[in-house]
């Protein structure tokens, strides 16, 4: 998925007014709390969240969650949070 996308799927999350905050540096996302950083992806709905297609120790959300269940992938976040 390109890095657009995934930022118009990731940015509804900052306008939770959470304590973390999503970033980019251009190629990938990362979820910002207080002095940690770790790697956030979101893949499409159909993959297995376990799929080995997904980055080692990132946090990954399904794709139709941050489109239709924010609050759940909101909650995903905060249980993995490094």
């Amino acid at each position: 998925m390109e890095f657009k996308r995934r930022s118009r799927l990731l940015d509804p999350l900052n306008a939770l007014g959470a304590e973390y905050k999503i970033t980019g540096d251009g190629t990938q996302h990362f979820v910002e709390f207080q002095d940690k950083k770790c790697r956030i992806v979101s893949y499409p709905a159909m993959w297995s969240d376990d799929s080995s297609l997904l980055p080692m120790g990132a946090i990954a959300i399904a794709d139709k969650l941050l489109k239709y269940a924010l609050p759940k992938a909101d909650e995903i976040i905060r249980a993995k949070l490094c």
